[in-house]
C-alpha cells in the first residue's frame, strides 16, 4: 500500500511540473550575402520571449511575423519579402550583389533548446 501512495505522489508531482512548463520563442536567423568580396554565410539563433501556453506562444510568433514582414515592406527599399508559415524570407538584389535572410520562429517547451549542439 506504502508503495502505491509513493508512486501516486510521483505521478502527480510529474503532471504538476509538466502543467507548470512554460514555452519559449526562438528566432533562427540565417543571412547569405554575396558582393565583389564573395559570398558569406551566417547563422544566429535567439530567444524572444516565454509564455505560459504554447497557444500563447503561437500567437506571439505570429504577430511578430507579421509585425517584422510589415517593417520591412514600410521601409522603403524594393526587397521581396515572403511569408511560409512560420519562416519570413527577405530578398534584396542591388547592382552586383545579394542578400538572403530567413528567420524562423519556433515555439518549444522551455526544457528544449533547439540550437544545433558543437561538435
Amino acid at each position: 500500500m506504502r508503495f502505491i501512495l509513493v508512486l501516486l505522489a510521483l505521478l502527480l508531482a510529474s503532471v504538476s511540473a509538466f502543467a507548470e512548463c512554460g514555452f519559449l520563442l526562438w528566432a533562427e536567423d540565417s543571412w547569405t550575402q554575396s558582393g565583389d568580396k564573395g559570398t558569406s554565410t551566417w547563422l544566429n539563433w535567439k530567444l524572444i520571449e516565454t509564455k505560459s501556453s504554447l497557444a500563447q506562444c503561437e500567437a506571439s510568433s505570429r504577430a511578430k511575423i507579421k509585425s517584422v514582414a510589415e517593417a520591412i515592406r514600410k521601409s522603403g527599399h524594393d526587397d521581396k519579402v515572403e511569408i511560409k508559415g512560420n519562416i519570413v524570407h527577405t530578398e534584396v538584389i542591388r547592382n552586383n550583389s545579394f542578400s538572403f535572410h530567413t528567420t524562423r520562429y519556433l515555439c518549444v517547451p522551455d526544457s528544449i533548446d533547439p540550437r544545433p549542439k558543437s561538435p
